[in-house]
Parts: structure tokens; sequence; C-alpha cells
């Protein structure tokens, strides 16, 4: 019987948990028998930091000594440790995937050829954002299985993760000389589920939906705070023991600068082990009016003094008719004056700080770009979320000026999954592509310093985030290529298919993104609170054309799966069929009542006939039956907790939607009894 030996410095806890991860795997996939004697052993594993390779480096270097094989596994920082091991254990047959490790049933150690792999990965911070605010991300997630997450992301190479939370959701705040406690969970719209067997076996809570380990003090406001805090502070350390670091952004609350300064104060001492704090503009700017160009500069001399004239590119980037510009512009300068106090305060070290912008207009997008750069103070960083979907992202950053110093400054935030979509099928892989691409123009030479991507759910985004994963490593691979690498590790046999049905998705995705607009939002009240008039902006050809390409990759789908040879490739294709069909559910569903708008006016409700009224009625029946399908479809695929929470914050919002046009238009509904309580939402997104 063969021997392994690991050697490493296991007081680092990175280090440690390498190890320990290395021994679980080569447990489960090899007959070799632990050893701590290094002569003999027949593998010998050394773990070791080199901070002379470069930075976010790592190397596989392989050594045959007679029987003995000789491994090290190194990187510039403990991070970079852990990368190398996974590289090592991927090349040795071990598929590394967001939902888990896909293992072979033996590890293949002769891939392990005498020789040195270094690998200097194409972005040099690499991950995820997190918005954590719906119901489908991880934030509803046990810890067990949040942890779980970040494991994963770890061994797909990445080694960046932003949470971003709304005030009162993961920290408490000050508000009109209120206090305001945080785990108001899902902008504090509370999912209670229905006594009914779809909801109680396929929901692992008891009443209410939310994190479990958090439902029994779910009323108490104080203690679901601080239990709260202590859930993301766990997450958090997970991340660093996992080699990732971690960036937490804010929209800083308060109406003076002395309020936002001890807001920030505050979240920084709730989670100390953060890597970087950022303060992010509202979405969209929280502003919609439009001003001329001469109003613009006498607004920034206000706010900056004389010398902002001074600056040529600023200058230039000024257009008449610019929304969103306002806002954008005051939260920004409000930002990096917290910014400054938070720098010049004395006392205890504190994280790395960054300015953020969440602005989707490209017009304003320039202006507020040129003013970060001008007035962010050195050895702060920048960030950008410039749109909502991952291609517009791109075609925004395009618009906005950026030079090869400022992209070298900036974290660049784009879309695996576009939440205004959420209830479709989506695959956002060549806006990935695009956004690296965008990037590399503009580094040349050097590292891409940052990309990190959004989306809520796990299981059904796991192709586009495996995409993204090897992409941050390797650069902009092909899209159609990647395909047919992951369906070969999944069994699919129909590679060239299954690439042309992925592209398929994603080109659809676009479709929905740019024509459809929010059709398949996760938030209740941005379909109440406007009625109807929530349906008007989706193209209707768009919708049809969508319904039949959807409904015509069923089939090549159904034929993968019939020729698909592993285990893990079955669930991969039947579960995409399955929300293929729910994608199909929802777009009749959306079109039912859009169809609606026919002959109903939401500002004059009164004005229908009692044979309209009847019509309502059946259009609301036939869109109430659709959306139970939908429910009773995506049930039947219930593979991780993000599924759990979609199937909720659906029943939440496409039949309380249908309830409040029924309630309007036939019973003359005056005081709306289906808007659910948000806890500091934001504004509903504009369409830009």
């Amino acid at each position: 019987m063969k021997t392994a030996c690991i050697i490493t410095n296991s007081s680092h806890p990175t280090l440690a948990y390498a190890a320990h991860d290395l021994q679980s795997f080569l447990e489960k996939t090899t007959d070799l028998l632990k050893t701590t004697d290094v002569v003999q052993a027949d593998y010998c594993f050394t773990l070791s930091k080199e901070p002379g390779l470069k930075e976010t480096s790592f190397a596989v270097r392989v050594v045959k000594q007679g029987r003995r094989t000789v491994v090290t596994l190194a990187g510039h920082d403990e991070a970079c440790v852990l990368h190398a091991v996974y590289a090592m254990l991927g090349t040795c047959g071990i598929h590394f995937d967001i939902l888990g490790p896909i293992l072979p049933d033996q590890l293949d150690l002769s891939a392990l050829t005498e020789g040195e792999q270094v690998t200097t990965p194409f972005v040099r911070q690499r991950g995820i954002r997190q918005h954590i605010n719906f119901a489908m991300d991880i934030s509803s997630y046990p810890l067990a299985e949040a942890k779980d997450y970040i494991r994963n992301m770890a061994r797909m190479g990445m080694n960046h993760i932003t949470f971003h939370s709304y005030n009162g959701q993961w920290f408490g705040y000050v508000k009109d000389g209120e206090f305001k406690h945080g785990g108001n969970f899902f902008y504090g719209t509370r999912f209670d589920l229905p006594d009914r067997e779809l909801f109680t076996r396929n929901i692992r809570n008891r009443a209410i939906y939310c994190i479990p380990e958090i439902e029994a003090v779910i009323e108490q406001p104080e203690l679901r705070s601080r239990m709260a805090t202590e859930w993301l502070n766990a997450v958090i350390a997970e991340c660093k023991r996992c080699g990732l670091h971690v960036q937490f952004s804010v929209e800083p609350a308060g109406k003076t600068h002395a309020e936002g300064v001890a807001i920030c104060r505050d979240v920084i001492a709730l989670y100390p082990a953060i890597d970087t704090f950022e303060l992010i503009t509202p979405e969209c700017g929280n502003s919609e009016r439009t001003l001329k160009a001469v109003e613009l500069k006498a607004y920034l001399v206000d706010l900056f003094g004389q010398s902002v004239l001074d600056d040529a590119a600023l200058m230039a980037s000024l257009k008449d008719g610019l929304h969103q510009l306002e806002g954008g512009i005051r939260n920004c300068a409000r930002n990096i004056r917290i910014v400054e106090a938070l720098r010049a305060a004395p006392g205890a070290a504190r994280p790395a700080l960054a300015i953020g912008a969440y602005i989707t207009c490209p017009d304003s997008n320039r202006v507020v770009h040129a003013l970060m750069q001008r007035y962010t103070p050195e050895g702060v960083s920048l960030a950008f979320l410039p749109a909502h979907g991952a291609r517009r992202a791109v075609a925004n950053l395009r618009q906005m000026g950026f030079t090869r110093q400022s992209v070298l400054r900036s974290m660049l935030y784009g879309w695996i999954e576009f939440d205004g979509n959420m209830y479709l099928q989506q695959n956002s892989v060549v806006g990935a592509r695009q956004m690296l691409e965008f990037a590399k123009s503009l580094t040349g030479e050097a590292q891409v310093t940052g990309v990190a991507l959004n989306h809520w759910r796990t299981a059904e985004n796991r192709v586009c985030i495996a995409y993204a994963a090897r992409a941050f490593i390797q650069g902009p691979i092909d899209p159609a290529g990647f395909y047919r690498d992951y369906a070969r590790v999944f069994g699919v046999k129909e590679a060239d298919r299954y690439a042309g049905i992925m592209q398929e998705l994603d080109d659809l995705d676009d479709l929905a993104r740019e024509k459809m607009f929010n059709i398949g939002f996760c938030a209740s009240g941005c379909w109440v609170r406007p009625g109807l008039r929530w349906t008007r902006k989706w193209d209707n050809d768009a919708i049809d054309e969508a319904k039949r390409r959807f409904a015509e990759t069923i089939p090549g789908l159904e034929s993968c799966l019939q020729t698909a040879t592993r285990p893990a490739g079955r669930e991969l294709l039947r579960f995409l069929i399955n929300r293929v069909e729910c994608t199909l559910l929802q777009l009749e569903c959306a079109q039912t009542m859009k169809s609606l708008n026919a002959f109903c006016d939401h500002d004059h409700p009164d004005s229908l006939d009692a044979a309209q009224k009847q019509t309502v009625k059946e259009t609301c029946a036939r869109a109430l039956d659709l959306a139970g399908r939908y429910l009773a479809k995506h049930a039947e695929t219930i593979i991780d907790r993000g599924c759990e929470g979609t199937l909720i914050s659906y029943q939440t919002t496409l039949p309380n939607f249908i309830h409040h046009i029924r309630a309007v238009f036939v019973e003359g509904e005056k005081t709306c009894t289906h808007f659910l309580p948000e806890f500091d939402a934001p504004p509903p997104p504009m369409i830009i």
C-alpha cells in the first residue's frame, strides 16, 4: 500500500485549511495511507509560501525521486498556496463547481508529470459580488451551507467577495433620531410559509423563511439583529480562512456628514475582519433630476470650489440632458468626504477604503468617473457597477472615459445574473467575457485589477460561475470551447449541441434585459406599487420571440440528456430543462397580465364596465393558474437553498400582484392591502 505525507506550516489558518482539504480529497479519491514519514512516503506534498513568486501567482512543481514523487505546492501568499493545491487536484481529475466538487472514482496521480507549472491569474482580485438582500441568495442559507459556498468559491480559484448591505439589513443605524435594528432580511419583507405541502415539503423553515438558525428569534428584533451580525461574521471568518479578500459595501445612512461618518465607523466595528470598506452611491444615484451643462458646472463649483473648472477631463464629460446626475454627484461627494474623515481618524487600524458608484446612466457615469478620479484620495480604490445586466454593464463602461490608470485603480462589477430576470433562466457568459476583454484592452501587459460579478441564485447559474472562475485565471476564453469542455466533464456526449443551446440562452438573457426589462423581478413591491404600469414597458413581440426560442431549446436539451453518461450530467440537464419550462410559464403569466393594458388604465380603475371587469377576472384566473404551475414545476427540482428561496419569493410576488390587479379593477379596492412592507428598499431601477 502506498503512502502520502503533507508538510506545511499549520500555524497559519489558510495553510492548515489547505492541508486539511488536500488530505480530505486524497482520502476520498485514492488508496494512499497518511504518514508522517517524509523519507519513506511515496508521495510527499509540501505546501509553502514563496513571496518571490509574482503577486497572486502560484506554482505546482513535481520531482520524481525513484519510486517517490515530491510535489511542491507554492504561492506568493497563503491564499495562492491554496490555489496551487486545487490546481494540482484539478489536473488529477477533480472538477470544482460552485455546488460542490465532482470527484472521479480514482484520482489520476499519473497526471503529476515532472516539471513546473507557474500560473499568474488574469485578474488579481476575482470573484463574486453578493447583494445579500433577496430570499434566494446566501443570506438565507444555513451557516454550514453558506460556508460551503465560500469554500467552493476558493476551490474554483476565486479570491474576492464583496458583500453589499442596505441600511438595517446587516447592521443597525439611527434614522430621524430613532435606532433601527439590523436583521431586516430581504428588505424587511416577511416571507410567511403557506400551510401547503408544496412549501412545507420543500422549504426548511417551520413558519417564516429566513436563515434557519435565526427563525426561532425572528420576532425579537434586538436578538435577531445580533444573530444576523454573528452569522455574517462567521461567513466572513470562513472567507478569510479560504484566502478570500472581503470587501463590505454600504450606502452610508444619515442626513449629515457626522451621522454618515458615525454609521461607517459602527459598521467597521461590527465586522472587524473585512479587508476593504466600500462607500457606494445608492442605486441609480437616487435622483432623476435633469441638469444642463451650465447648471452642472455651477453645481460642481458649489461642491468642490473653482478649481474643479481646471479639470479638462471632468469638464469635457459634461453634457446637457443628464439624468440621475444630481443624486450621483451629491452622494459621491458625500462619500468622498466621509472617506477623508475615516482616514484622518487616529487610533485603531482600519480596513482599506473604496469609493463606489452604482449608477446606470452612461452620461452620468462619465461625469462621476471623472469626479472620482480627481477627488478620491490617493490610496483609496474605486468600484463601479455601471448598469443592470452583463452586456449592458460593459457597454456603459466603454462610454465612461476609463484610462489605464483609472482601470488599474478600480474594481469592476458586472453580472452573472440580473435580478430583474430572476424568475427566468439566465446565462451571462458573453457579458463576463466582454468585461475581461474591456479591462485588458486598457491594462495592456498588467494584470486586470479586479472583477466581481453579481448573482443571487447558485444552482441556476453554476455554468456561468464556472466560466467566470476559469476566465478569471486564464483570460477571456472562448465560450463555445468552454461549454464543450464543461459538457465532457459532466458526461454530456452531444457537446456541440449543448454549446449551441447555452449560447442561445445567453442571447435570450440579453434579449430579456433589453426588451422585457424586469419581467422576472423578485421584489413584490415593484410589481404592486405601479400595478399594470409595470407591464407596459415590455415589448410584446420580444416576449413572443423569447417564448418560441426558449421552447426550441428543450428538444435539444432532452437529446443531450438521453446520451449523458454521468449522473452529474443528467442532473445538470434535467435541472436546466425544468428551469426553461419555468421560464416559459413566467413569460406567459406576465404577458397575460400585460394584455389587460388594452382596456385597463391604472390611473382610472373605476372606468370599466361589467363585461370588462369579467374579462379582468378571467385574465387574472388564467395568470394565477400559470403562476401556480410555475410553483409546482419549480418545486420538482429543488437542489439547493436558493431554489427554496425562489419558491417562496415567487409565491409572495406574482400571485400577490395578480390578486392586487383583480382587487383594484374588479372589487374597487381603494386602500391597497397587497403591498408588503419593505425595510429601506431602493427605488425600482430605471430602464437605461
